[in-house]
C-alpha cells in the first residue's frame, strides 16, 4: 500500500476508536467545606408554582376574597390550595380552606361567574383535562350569602365544560 493511504487509515481507526470509546467524566464533585454547607439557607416551604387572587368580583364585591395557589409536591403530584376570606373592618378572615388535587397538565385557570343566578358571582377552576385535552374539567364552588363562606359543589368535577346558561331555568 501506498505510504499516504496507510497513514489516511491509521488516522481514520484512531479517531474512530477514540470517538466511539467509553467516555469518562469531565467532571470531578465539589466538595464544600462543612461551614458553607451549614450557610446555605434551608427551607422546608413549598412555593406555589401559580397563584391567583381576587377581592373585587367574588362573593360580595370588596368584601370576599378568594386565594388559589397551585403546588408540585413532587413530578407527579400536583395540588391546589383554594382559601376564601370575609372582610371584617380592615383585616380579612379565613373563612374557608380546600386542599384539592390537580392535574400537571394545565394551569388552574380560575374563573369568577354566577353560576346559579344569585347574582353573586362564584368561581371554579380547571381541576383536569378529558378526551384527550378537549375537554376542560372544572371544580365549581358556590358562593353562600347566608354564612358568607364557599360551598364546594361535590362531584362538580365529573362534568366536562362546565356552565351555566341562565335563560335556561324553568
Amino acid at each position: 500500500m501506498k505510504p499516504k493511504l496507510i497513514t489516511s487509515i491509521t488516522l481514520l481507526m484512531f479517531m474512530l476508536t477514540v470517538g466511539c470509546g467509553q467516555k469518562h467524566p469531565t467532571h470531578v464533585a465539589q466538595h464544600q467545606p462543612e461551614a458553607a454547607q451549614k450557610a446555605k439557607p434551608q427551607t422546608n416551604k413549598t412555593q406555589p408554582a401559580e397563584s391567583f387572587t381576587d377581592s373585587l368580583n367574588i362573593g360580595r364585591k370588596g368584601l370576599n376574597k378568594v386565594r388559589l395557589e397551585q403546588f408540585r409536591k413532587e413530578p407527579d403530584s400536583t395540588y391546589v390550595v383554594i382559601r376564601f376570606f370575609s372582610k371584617h373592618g380592615d383585616k380579612w378572615i379565613l373563612k374557608n380552606e380546600f386542599h384539592l388535587p390537580k392535574d400537571g397538565i394545565t394551569g388552574p385557570d380560575p374563573l369568577i361567574s354566577d353560576f346559579n343566578n344569585d347574582g353573586l358571582k362564584d368561581f371554579t377552576f380547571i381541576s383536569a383535562i378529558a378526551a384527550r385535552g378537549g375537554n376542560e374539567i372544572r371544580t365549581l364552588f358556590i358562593y353562600d350569602k347566608k354564612n358568607d363562606d364557599l360551598v364546594l359543589i361535590k362531584n362538580s368535577d365529573t362534568f366536562p365544560n362546565l356552565s351555566y346558561n341562565k335563560d335556561l331555568i324553568v
